[in-house]
C-alpha cells in the first residue's frame, strides 16, 4: 500500500512539474516563426456622372508604407510574411464626388501562416470621403 501511495506521488508530482521552461522556449519560438499576412480591400459608393473616380491609398505593404492612386471604385491587395507585433494601417482618400446612399468601407484582414484570413480592422460610412483602420498583431 504504501508503495503504491509512494507511486502515486512520484506520478502526480511529475505530471504537475514536469513542463519545463525548455517547452515554453518551444512555443515561443513557434509563435517568432510564424509568418502573416495582411489582405487589404477598399471600395468607396462614388456618385455616377461626375467625372472619373480616384483615391489616393496609403497602406503598409511588405515593402514598407506605400502611397498609390487607383483610378478605380474598388482595389485590393494581400502582402506579406510580417511578424509578430507588426502594425498595419490602411487610409483612403476619395477625389470624386462619394454617393451618399451607398456604404463605402476599408477593412484589413491577417492570416497566420496557412490559416484563413479574418478580419480585424474595417471603417465604413456612408458620404464619407476618408477611411482608415489599423491592427497591430497580437496572436
Amino acid at each position: 500500500m504504501k508503495a503504491r501511495f509512494v507511486f502515486l506521488l512520484m506520478a502526480v508530482s511529475f505530471l504537475l512539474f514536469g513542463c519545463s521552461s525548455d517547452d515554453d522556449d518551444v512555443i515561443s519560438q513557434m509563435e517568432e516563426n510564424s509568418r502573416y499576412y495582411v489582405k487589404y480591400e477598399v471600395s468607396m459608393a462614388f456618385a455616377s456622372g461626375y467625372g472619373r473616380p480616384n483615391m489616393e491609398i496609403t497602406y503598409l505593404s511588405d515593402e514598407g508604407m506605400q502611397t498609390i492612386t487607383v483610378p478605380s471604385s474598388k482595389w485590393d491587395g494581400t502582402y506579406g510574411p510580417f511578424t509578430k507585433n507588426t502594425t498595419f494601417s490602411i487610409k483612403v482618400n476619395a477625389k470624386g464626388t462619394i454617393n451618399n446612399i451607398s456604404d463605402s468601407y476599408v477593412r484589413l484582414s491577417v492570416s497566420k501562416d496557412k490559416e484563413p484570413f479574418v478580419i480585424k480592422g474595417e471603417d465604413r460610412g456612408k458620404s464619407k470621403y476618408s477611411l482608415e483602420t489599423s491592427y497591430t498583431i497580437d496572436f
